[in-house]
C-alpha cells in the first residue's frame, strides 16, 4: 500500500509491528502550527540578537496543556550543545530549566546547576549566584528558559522579588535573554517590577476555538498518525467530537489522538472513528476533575 495520506516520516514507520507503531507514537513529534511557529520565530530572534546591555526577553503564555513546554523544548532541541572540541567547556546556547514548585532565588540557581551537572550547589546566595553566572558565561548561554515561572505566585512578595531580581542580574551581567513560560498569572507577577516588565514581550499560545484553523490542525495530525487508513479527522462531525473531548487544549488533543490511534491499531480498524474516540480510554479534563472531587 502507498499510504498517500501519511507524512513521509510517518510512512517510514509503517513497516513496524503494531506494538512498535504504538510505541513510536509516544515519542516526541513536532507539529508546527501557526501560533507555535510564530513563537519559535520570536525565540530565534532572541538567540540571534546582538549582545547588548539591555537584552530583550519574552513571556511565552498560554493555558495549561496548551503547548508552551512543547514549543520551548522544540527550540532547545533545535539548538543542542556543541562539544567545542579544543575548548574547556561545551557551548550551550539555550538552557531550559523548570521553576521549582515553591521557588526561591537559591532554588533557581540549584535548578540551573542541577540541569547541567546533576547536582545542587552549596554556599551563600551570593556564592551560588556568582558560580552560576560564571558557569553560564563559560558555556556561552544566550537564552535561558524558565518553565512554569507562574509558580512564583506560590511565594510571598519578598521571595518573588528576590527571584526576579536574581534573574534580572543574570540577564544584565551575562547579556543573555530570559524566557518565562507560564499561564495567565505570569504577566501579573512580572508587573510587580517595572524594570522587568518593560523587558518582557508577551507571546500568547491562545486556547483553540472550533474554526478553520482547528480543522487544519486536525488535517495535519492525521498525517502523523501511523494508521493504514485515512481518518478524515477534519470532517465536521469527528472534528466537533475531538474539540469537545479535548476542550480546546492541544496537549489534550494530542493525548486523545494517540489513544484513539492505538485503539485503531489494536482493533484492526486502522482509522480513528467516533466509536474509537469513545472506547479508547480517554477521560476529558473536566471529567477528571469531577472524578477527583468525588473521592
Amino acid at each position: 500500500m502507498t499510504y498517500s495520506h501519511l507524512h513521509p516520516k510517518t510512512l517510514e514507520k509503517m513497516g513496524l509491528s503494531d506494538e512498535d507503531r504504538i510505541e513510536w507514537m509516544k515519542l516526541h513529534r513536532w507539529l508546527g502550527y501557526p501560533h507555535a511557529n510564530i513563537a519559535l520565530e520570536r525565540l530565534e530572534e532572541l538567540l540571534a540578537h546582538p549582545r547588548v546591555d539591555r537584552m530583550p526577553n519574552l513571556l511565552l503564555l498560554g493555558r495549561t496543556n496548551n503547548g508552551k513546554t512543547t514549543v520551548a523544548k522544540e527550540f532547545v532541541r533545535r539548538h543542542p550543545a556543541d562539544e567545542n572540541i579544543g575548548g574547556d567547556y561545551i557551548c550551550l546556547p539555550v538552557l531550559y530549566i523548570e521553576c521549582p514548585g515553591t521557588p526561591t532565588e537559591a532554588g533557581i540557581y540549584n535548578e540551573i546547576f542541577k540541569t547541567l551537572y546533576g547536582s545542587t550547589i552549596t554556599g551563600s546566595i551570593e556564592q551560588k549566584r556568582d558560580r552560576v553566572a560564571n558557569l553560564l558565561k563559560q558555556i556561552q548561554t544566550k537564552v535561558l528558559i524558565i518553565d512554569e515561572l507562574h509558580n512564583l505566585s506560590a511565594v510571598g512578595a519578598i521571595k518573588m522579588n528576590q527571584v526576579l531580581n536574581g534573574l534580572k542580574y543574570l540577564g544584565n551581567i551575562l547579556q543573555l535573554s530570559l524566557v518565562g513560560c507560564g499561564d495567565a498569572r505570569l504577566p501579573r507577577i512580572v508587573r510587580t517590577d517595572d524594570q522587568i516588565e518593560n523587558r518582557f514581550q508577551p507571546v500568547v499560545l491562545p486556547h483553540w476555538k472550533f474554526n478553520k484553523e482547528f480543522r487544519q490542525l486536525l488535517a495535519s495530525y492525521q498525517r502523523i498518525l501511523p494508521l493504514k487508513k485515512e481518518s478524515r479527522l477534519n470532517d465536521k462531525q469527528i472534528a466537533l467530537k475531538l474539540y469537545a473531548m479535548s476542550e480546546g487544549a492541544i496537549g489534550e488533543l494530542s493525548r486523545l489522538l494517540n489513544l484513539a490511534a492505538a485503539y485503531a491499531i489494536k482493533s484492526g480498524d486502522e482509522e480513528v472513528t467516533l466509536k474509537g474516540l469513545e472506547s479508547c480510554g480517554y477521560v476529558a479534563p473536566n471529567a477528571r476533575k469531577e472524578e477527583l472531587a468525588g473521592i
